[in-house]
């Protein structure tokens, strides 16, 4: 605690020149490494001062650092700064005990917790009340929250005193058991309350795993240490000690609850609003009483995109626009865009999207909340009336929001149509863009003349007027083109009470800029990743959890930003190192051995790797499913860039010419190209030099000699004739086996072509086969294993696969291993001077694993032994055979027992604990009892995949097909039974395939066409699933049906996956 001299980042110092982002990193390091975390402070943000009035600099230099278990133990510490006086530094003062508001009061707030589920009877509590309750649904809410009060304290109660007691009588028996180590009655209750504590142990994890908001962290470790640090650091966050108000004054302690009932009470209350003029209205009336099914779930998810808000791109078009006015790109910040938006604008919305009024009615009941309260830590403040806006973290909020927010819209598109607002374009007569929005992210765009000023300044200010939206100015930021002139920008500041910059800050979590970003606009990233990665995380996770955490930090934080960014190479560096250490628990003052590589950590489980992913390798990845998706995707972003870069060229624009993001495309160009196949549907989009439509790559790799401009443009349509390949047009011969390969490549006869990843399973990008695909470049020489298999999925917790993974790699950290990377002067083995400890003496010849094996109730087998160690290890960890010890696996005991002669090693070693071997053999039977209770409680029952028969009037149309990959040569048959199984009629025939995936596909089409010729209820066969393309691309399917339903015309094929 005092005057470090540094700060930790850029937003730590006011005025001045940028901090030196090396020394901040230097610093920041320092405290991670020593497991510090910074306690925070009260007050004013700056405690230091230059006291130059001309030129001003305000930096945060003192603070107090404090550890977790400090922070544990005064919780409810404050860090006040203090006026500042004579010096240019501001005191600051620390307060261990409970100042202010603390965080009492959680008794007042009903709030389900996951643990009640598990407990038996909930479930059934919960039916017979709501059940017999006959009042509405407010109320049945209401009554069922205090009925769930009071059955929770009868039936679950305090689980820490719980625990408390529980141990305290464990202890007791313990005790006695020393004196009566054969009494079968103290032995039994020492059972039953262990078994019990388990269960307290369980819900007392999940208590702390609600609090602590870590839902990634299921399948890692499931540490009760890690989340009750975790609840501690964010209830310090999110407490609230302190707030300033409009004129500067701080408010604390009994002032801080009414001063902020006031401000959302204020927040909360509706304004006068003009009701608004609508001219246009939906014909198509909708209605929320039906029940949504899977295909309309399934729609929205994956209509989701990264590439649908093309702002950089405009924002680079602009830069190199010319003309007689300029162009403007406004980010207009929303203030309380939720909160104030008006209920009766809410209704006036729905309305004309055509939502009925049971609809509107239902969704305003939802919304409009007559009272409300407000939590300040932990404490419920008096209630107040609402009315208006709409509740953060509602599912239903977000819609309400985006329809109407939809209105503003019409009203640009309707002002544009008018020619009162004149839109961007990025060439001419190209794509006209007034606006992009994405929720309360709102980007406006158009020329800089004043009729198109006039317009946008008429259509905001009556959709503010009868929205209740108000413009946040101070963050609101406008940019223009080059060559606009001063005097329109004067103009459009000033009316818009905005003010002008370089670039528009960031856009969905992307920085608006013109350029590529520069290593020093990504540190954000590095830095947020090292705070989820922080060392005192490392301390309390083992490796498996410590896995866990690093793919959750990358999926979340820098894969996202990769998504359109190349960022530089040694930001990407820096992350990786970052995930690196974490993972092997290294700081840079402090360095811990790497067992493995990172980058063979980084490689697919089947060859040994973590299945994490390289920053490296990803960015690479995520470039090529850039260019994937600006290739087959359909939204705007596609188009604009297709317009400005590809349209009438034979070849697209060069990548180095173009803005980042079209040089981002150009970065996973060549992978994208070496990956792409075409299903073949009308042929008219597939190039029929260059690309891969024929799954031999493309006929241009093949042929040797120049194409002409119109053969460059020739698509595979111009070769079919009359349902067959003609290649007589073709100017070059190709060879005699490709030939023979298109001609049999079956036509079809409808659908659109569709691209598709040709080392997938489907028609869309898969980014792990992308990923693996370039590992593979970098370890050519290394194949896939079994061994790596029967590690995933032995039955053992997953802190012991990372175990058994270091022993398959050789990696354990035995003494001949670290003498062999110098880190120790010998390998000799601590019990036995003259032996090497190498695995084979540490697990099987050291006097004190021989003492262990000849003890325990349990023998391994020793099959392989004089062979190979590992095909020991392996024999072994393959023994999925019930052990006649416990009631558990021979794998789980022997993965348990190699564990304990591990710990039981490191334990002497290095603190000199030397238990009893009676004792370690008893613990490691009942650790692995323990393992085999809890894992049979998650075993779940698998359910057999059957196909119901078919109702009256239905019939079976089964098909099958088989192929010869040396003839191209298939044959099929179908067979159609009725509901009875009665055989109705039959069919086979054989056509050439180039596959046996493709040869079940066509299996399929040609049974459907029976079924139409055979004009049974005139049946329409399809499948309604996903494309019939898709079904070609995920493998072969053997034993493929075809239902039919009489009358209604519908076939559905049915296929089992091999």
């Amino acid at each position: 605690m005092g005057d470090f001299n540094e700060v930790t980042c850029q937003s730590e110092k006011l005025g001045g020149n940028l901090i030196k982002q090396h020394r901040a990193d230097r610093y920041s390091d320092a405290m991670n490494e020593c497991g510090l975390v910074d306690a925070g402070c009260v007050g004013r943000r700056f405690t230091w001062f230059n006291k130059q009035k001309d030129k001003p600099i305000y930096q945060r230099l003192d603070r107090a650092w404090v550890n977790m278990h400090w922070l544990s133990l005064f919780s409810n510490s404050t860090v006040i700064t203090l006026p500042r006086e004579a010096s240019d530094h501001n005191p600051i003062k620390l307060i261990t005990e409970n100042t202010g508001l603390q965080n009492h009061g959680h008794q007042n707030v009903f709030k389900m917790e996951p643990l009640w589920y598990a407990e038996p009877g909930f479930s059934t509590m919960v039916d017979e009340n709501l059940n017999a309750d006959k009042s509405d649904l407010v109320s049945k809410l209401n009554n069922i929250s205090k009925t769930m009060s009071f059955w929770v304290k009868d039936n679950i109660g305090n689980i820490f005193k719980k625990r408390k007691v529980l141990c305290a009588r464990i202890m007791g028996i313990q005790r006695a058991l020393e004196h009566k180590p054969t009494n079968k009655h103290l032995l039994d209750l020492n059972e039953d309350l262990s078994n019990e504590l388990g269960l307290i142990y369980e819900q007392e994890e999940a208590f702390w795993m609600a609090r602590a908001r870590t839902s990634w962290i299921e399948n890692g470790d499931k540490n009760t240490s890690y989340f009750q640090k975790s609840v501690i650091i964010r209830r310090r966050r999110n407490k609230i000690t302190s707030l300033r108000s409009e004129v500067g004054q701080d408010i604390q302690g009994k002032d801080l609850v009414p001063h902020i009932v006031s401000y959302f009470t204020t927040l909360f209350t509706s304004e006068q609003t003009i009701p608004p003029c609508e001219n246009h209205h939906y014909s198509n009336e909708i209605s929320i009483d039906h029940a949504t099914n899977i295909e309309e779930v399934g729609r929205a998810v994956f209509d989701l995109g990264p590439l649908k808000a093309p702002a950089s791109e405009i924002l680079h078009s602009m830069k190199t626009k010319k003309g007689k006015f300029g162009s403007f790109a406004l980010k207009i910040d929303l203030e309380k865009a939720y909160d104030r938006l008006e209920w009766n604008f809410i209704r006036f919305c729905l309305a004309r999207k055509g939502f009925d009024r049971n609809s509107i009615d239902l969704i305003l009941n939802c919304i409009a909340s007559p009272t409300t309260s407000i939590i300040v830590n932990g404490k419920p403040s008096p209630s107040f009336k609402t009315t208006r806006g709409i509740r953060q973290g509602d599912p239903i909020s977000p819609y309400v929001f985006i329809i109407c927010m939809e209105y503003l819209a019409d009203m640009i598109s309707e002002a544009a149509s008018k020619e009162n607002w004149k839109p961007f374009y990025l060439k001419r007569n190209g794509i006209p863009i007034t606006h992009l929005m994405f929720a309360d992210d709102l980007l406006l765009f158009g020329d800089t003349s004043a009729k198109t000023l006039s317009g946008m300044k008429e259509v905001l200010r009556n959709f503010w007027d009868c929205s209740g939206q108000k413009m946040n100015n101070s963050k609101s930021k406008i940019y223009f083109s080059k060559h606009t002139p001063q005097n329109q920008k004067d103009l459009f500041c000033n009316t818009l009470e905005v003010q002008p910059g370089p670039d528009l800050g960031t856009y969905l979590g992307f920085p608006l800029t013109d350029k590529r970003p520069t290593k020093n606009q990504t540190l954000d990233i590095c830095r947020k990743i090292k705070n989820k990665l922080a060392s005192w995380k490392a301390k309390c996770l083992s490796k498996a959890g410590r896995l866990v955490l690093i793919k959750s930090t990358l999926t979340t934080i820098a894969n996202y930003s990769m998504q359109i960014l190349y960022l530089p190479k040694k930001t990407l560096q820096t992350i990786d190192q970052t995930c690196a250490n974490f993972l092997w628990d290294s700081e840079p003052q402090k360095k811990k051995t790497h067992l493995v590589a990172w980058l063979k950590a980084c490689g697919p489980l089947e060859v040994g790797g973590l299945s994490v992913r390289s920053a490296v390798m990803m960015n690479k990845v995520l470039m090529t499913k850039l260019c994937w998706k600006f290739n087959t995707g359909k939204n705007l972003a596609s188009s604009l860039i297709k317009e400005k870069y590809v349209d009438n060229r034979p070849y697209p624009a060069p990548f180095s010419k173009g803005s980042h993001i079209w040089q981002n495309v150009g970065k996973g160009w060549n992978m994208y190209k070496d990956l792409t196949a075409w299903c073949i549907g009308d042929g008219t989009q597939i190039k029929l030099w260059l690309d891969n439509w024929t799954g031999k790559g493309s006929l241009r790799s093949i042929i040797q000699g120049p194409l002409t401009r119109d053969e460059f443009a020739h698509t595979v349509s111009d070769i079919r004739r009359d349902g067959h390949w003609n290649l007589s047009c073709i100017s070059f011969t190709l060879p005699t086996d490709l030939i023979q390969w298109i001609q049999a490549i079956p036509i079809p006869h409808f659908g659109e072509d569709a691209p598709f990843c040709s080392l997938s399973k489907g028609l869309h990008f898969d980014s792990k086969t992308a990923y693996n695909t370039i590992w593979n470049t970098h370890f050519p020489d290394t194949d896939s294993s079994d061994k790596w298999s029967c590690i995933w999925k032995a039955r053992c917790p997953p802190k012991l696969k990372i175990f058994l993974w270091l022993i398959l790699w050789g990696r354990l950290p035995t003494a001949s291993h670290l003498s062999s990377r110098q880190i120790i002067p010998n390998g000799n083995c601590q019990f036995c001077p003259n032996a090497q400890e190498d695995m084979v003496h540490l697990f099987l010849n050291c006097p004190r694993a021989t003492e262990f094996w000849s003890n325990i109730e349990f023998q391994p087998k020793y099959n392989h032994l004089h062979s190979d160690v590992e095909n020991w290890f392996l024999d072994n960890l393959n023994d999925t055979g019930l052990s006649q010890v416990l009631n558990t696996t021979n794998q789980t005991l022997f993965i348990f027992c190699l564990w304990r002669i591990w710990n039981r090693r490191n334990l002497w070693i290095f603190q000199k604990e030397n238990k009893s071997i009676q004792s370690w053999c008893h613990q490691t039977l009942w650790l692995a009892k323990e393992h085999g209770n809890i894992e049979s409680k998650g075993t779940q029952q698998i359910k057999p995949v059957h196909l119901d028969p078919p109702s009256p009037s239905n019939y079976f149309v089964k098909c099958d097909a088989s192929f010869c990959s040396s003839t191209l040569l298939a044959s099929y048959a179908a067979i159609c039974r009725n509901e009875d199984h009665t055989f109705m009629a039959g069919i086979a025939g054989t056509f050439t395939s180039t596959s046996a995936a493709a040869a079940e596909t066509q299996s399929i089409l040609i049974a459907s066409s029976w079924v139409i010729i055979k004009a049974w209820q005139n049946g329409v066969a399809k499948n309604p699933r996903e494309p019939l393309g898709e079904i070609q691309k995920k493998g072969a399917y053997h034993g493929s049906r075809l239902r039919g339903k009489e009358g209604q015309g519908q076939a559905e094929s049915v296929g089992s996956r091999q």
